[in-house]
């Protein structure tokens, strides 16, 4: 456990996945959804689940990502590109961005993991 760790969520969507991960790995959590009924159920799931998680109705795009250890991104290509100059300016070395599925652009991922029963792939990148 290390609760001095912060892992953010982009796009976080129902919050499941960031449930998921702070209660595995003793981190703080911190969500960022623009859709609605995806925030209001994410808000209801750390609720129900009384997880120590933050999840905020705002634009990934314009949140400060300096204190993140981790990234966690389920984004579809398009927008991966669009955030990879974000994430190089803004993150701290060493800090780790995980996308589901999807790689990024011109990035080289440090490690590809292979999920069972076809379910995807996750990649996982390190800021240097």
């Amino acid at each position: 456990m290390d609760k001095d760790k912060i892992i953010y969520d982009l796009g976080c969507g129902d919050g499941r996945v960031l449930i998921a991960y702070t209660k595995k790995y003793g981190v703080r959590g911190i969500g960022y959804e623009l859709g609605w009924l995806a925030y209001s159920l994410a808000r209801f799931n750390v609720w129900l689940t009384k997880t120590p998680i933050k999840i905020y109705k705002q634009n990934f795009y314009k949140v400060n990502l300096s204190q993140a250890d981790i990234v966690f991104c389920y984004l579809l290509p398009a927008t991966l590109k669009n955030i990879e100059k974000k994430l190089i300016d803004e993150l701290k070395p060493g800090a780790k961005i995980i996308s589901l599925d999807f790689q990024f652009p011109n990035w080289s991922p440090t490690q590809k993991i292979e999920l069972t029963n076809k379910a995807g792939k996750i990649f996982i990148y390190t800021k240097k």
